[in-house]
């Protein structure tokens, strides 16, 4: 199965999550499945995007779409403007069109795109709302966040544009990382029930991290401390020093919010942003417990990179995080700014068979439910589901991606 994937990438688009995710599906595709970026789709000419110069030109040049192609540009162009401004939501809308025969689908996981021509079935992927974005982690009120909404479906409708959190005219399958996701599609009757599946990000399996008989070290990552807790970390672990004086902090990937001398006298080492693969194979295999206070979030891939190699986790009950800690059975949690519950939770973990009990709950819960081997069948069924509902002219085509649908179905749970 040929599949676009319209999805951020490494060195053109900004480091976050969602590149992850780009890499793990080119790097781990579901099934008989091959992949194509967008960008190499727009090299070699089986992908145009409209509404900048070059498509412009183009348009002039042949004479074909011209008055369509201006007026794309224009209402891009303005568009723009406003965002510039922050009137409206910072993310761009992009308009393609796809050069008929080329892919047997198109997977897109941005927030916003739209096809001018488009002859393959459309699958849309997302981690979460574009209103918790702006309400909880750009401090937007949500009066605000509301009125922008409104203007971003008003301009969707009049381009066709499909919005990932809102409006999904050309999507014939929604991908949700979450059942907690789901139901915010299913509340505003986004789409179909049918038509939305629940599966989530995933990532190769780890090597597990040693035990260790004397766990003391507690690690926290994230770039936007303040997003991810880590005000109310620093709190807790005044708390645990007190109860466990040798206990340690190990801070990665944001700059260092106290001085040095104040960083030694507390327990805590505070890092830069390191590099991924010193990330994953030295620092989080060090911890032995991982705590993500965070007030924001979608689905984070720091978790389940901690889980992959089995660490204790100590998190707050922010959204889809209790479902990606099976409900406190893979992870302790505890309510969001409640520093005394999370001071008790990274307490209780640094206990050695508290600690070795959820090392191993953790690391179980990751391989059943988020890594590669479990989630790869559950995407490629909702390939073919999203394939089997589009070639009513082909029938015996038809059959076969429906039997291939129904042999993952069966293989695991949907």
């Amino acid at each position: 199965m040929r599949v676009l994937l319209i999805s951020p990438l490494p060195g053109l688009d900004p480091a976050c999550g969602d590149i992850v995710y780009t890499e793990t599906l080119l790097g781990y595709p579901p099934g008989d499945v091959t992949f194509e970026t967008y960008a190499d789709a727009l090299s070699r000419g089986a992908l145009i995007e409209h509404a900048n110069r070059s498509a412009l030109l183009c348009a002039w040049r042949t004479g074909r779409g011209r008055l369509l192609e201006t007026w794309l540009t224009v209402l891009a162009k303005g568009i723009n403007l406003l965002r510039g401004k922050r009137w409206l939501f910072w993310e761009p809308f992009r308009v393609f069109s796809i050069r008929p025969g080329e892919f047997d689908l198109v997977h897109v996981h941005v927030f916003s795109c739209a096809f001018r021509e488009i002859d393959c079935p459309l699958v849309v992927s997302n981690a979460l709302p574009l209103r918790y974005l702006y309400t909880e982690a750009r401090g937007y009120s949500l009066f605000r966040t509301q009125c922008m909404e409104w203007v971003e479906r008003f301009v969707a409708a009049i381009v066709g544009v499909n919005l990932t959190s809102y409006w999904l005219p050309q999507a014939q399958r929604v991908i949700a990382f979450s059942h907690h996701l789901k139901e915010w599609y299913l509340k505003r009757r986004i789409k179909n029930p049918d038509s939305i599946d629940v599966v989530p990000i995933y990532l190769p399996s780890a090597k597990r991290a040693p035990d260790n008989p004397h766990p003391r070290r507690i690690g926290f990552i994230a770039k936007d401390f303040e997003a991810k807790g880590g005000e109310l970390l620093l709190e807790a672990f005044f708390l645990v020093r007190k109860a466990i004086p040798d206990a340690q902090l190990v801070i990665v990937g944001s700059r260092p919010r106290l001085e040095e001398n104040e960083l030694v006298a507390r327990g805590i080492r505070w890092l830069p942003l390191v590099p991924r693969s010193e990330l994953l194979d030295q620092l989080l295999p060090s911890f032995d417990v991982f705590a993500y206070p965070t007030r924001f979030d979608g689905m984070p891939l720091v978790l389940l990179e901690a889980m992959s190699r089995g660490i204790a986790i100590a998190a707050t009950n922010y959204r889809a995080i209790p479902e990606m800690l099976d409900d406190g059975r893979a992870g302790l949690l505890s309510s969001a700014g409640d520093v005394a519950a999370l001071a008790a939770n990274l307490i209780a973990l640094l206990d050695q068979e508290t600690n070795l009990q959820y090392r191993a709950a953790a690391y179980a819960h990751f391989e059943s439910t988020y890594s590669a081997q479990s989630i790869r069948p559950k995407l490629a069924a909702t390939y073919w589901r999203a394939m089997s509902k589009t070639l009513p002219d082909r029938p015996r085509q038809a059959k076969m991606f429906v039997l291939r649908a129904e042999s993952a179905d069966m293989s695991v749970k949907i």
